[in-house]
């Protein structure tokens, strides 16, 4: 079991928020890149009436600040501080959903620990690469992104970034400008940070692990229209019967923003299945 080193005295750098009744379940989220726990808002009033849910900032988003070191390991640190935040909270058996690059975090909190949490929801997630010249390549993409960001400010780098073809359908959606407005709250330099740190040319692949694992259940959702993320899913299902794959209709990479109420059913219906079968 892997403790990610030790960061006791450094959880106080992330943020977070507790909402719901204190004997429910805990459900731990976790955002992806540029965003915050505010992006949960939506799905939140129908995630209480079931769970206790702690909502995180990771570092370098919202109110949560950067480490001062890092380590080795961005990823292991920053695993890390999540896992003191869930120690420090009292979270023991919970259920874990990360997006996008808070997927890839909960990837690593579950291929590491996978006894520490009842089920894990992966929304949109990469187990990230494996060939070494991929791996350079998306390292230099992402530390030329991080100077994009920090050069020309964030307003600029945010007009560059949801016109990627992996937000098309989002490029339509009413949710857009008031994502963007949240999105405009953080700091660019810190998001060039952990665009290099926890780029995935730096960070672990997790294929071989997440193929292994024989529990917690797993469900991973992602946009119907997002191709890259479904073929993941699907052979994540394929190689793991550990792992259920669920496209989500009418919506692209993320799905939480596009289509917060059938996102919502999806989960709920899995992990009201995993807890019965706790029975």
């Amino acid at each position: 079991m892997s403790t990610f080193g030790d960061h006791s005295q450094r959880a106080l750098l992330l943020n977070f928020r507790i909402s719901g009744a204190a004997e429910r379940p805990w459900l731990v989220l976790l955002h992806g890149f540029m965003g915050s726990g505010a992006e949960w808002a939506p799905l939140l009033s129908r995630l209480e009436s079931r769970f206790r849910c702690l909502v995180i900032d990771l570092p370098g988003h919202g109110a949560s600040r950067l480490p001062e070191e890092w380590g080795a390991c961005a990823m292991g640190t920053t695993c890390g501080l999540v896992i003191d935040v869930l120690d420090r909270v009292g979270v023991s058996a919970g259920h874990l959903w990360g997006y996008s690059l808070g997927g890839r975090v909960a990837m690593n909190l579950l291929t590491a620990q996978p006894e520490r949490f009842a089920a894990v929801v992966l929304e949109s997630a990469s187990p990230g690469i494996a060939e070494a010249e991929a791996r350079r390549e998306r390292a230099d993409a992402d530390d030329a992104l991080a100077l994009r960001l920090e050069t020309e400010g964030l307003a600029r780098f945010l007009e560059y970034w949801y016109r990627l073809p992996i937000f098309g359908s989002l490029q339509r959606d009413p949710a857009l400008p008031r994502l963007l407005q949240m999105r405009l709250r953080n700091d660019p330099h810190a998001l060039g940070e952990i665009l290099r740190r926890l780029s995935p040319g730096r960070t672990p692949w997790l294929w071989s692990q997440l193929t292994d694992i024989t529990r917690p259940p797993t469900l991973f959702v992602a946009g119907a229209e997002d191709e890259k993320y479904c073929a993941i899913g699907r052979r994540l299902s394929e190689l793991n019967p550990t792992i259920r794959f669920e496209p989500v209709s009418q919506c692209g990479h993320s799905v939480h923003i596009q289509r917060p109420a059938a996102l919502a059913r999806i989960v709920l219906e899995f992990l009201q299945e995993v807890e019965g079968s706790d029975d």
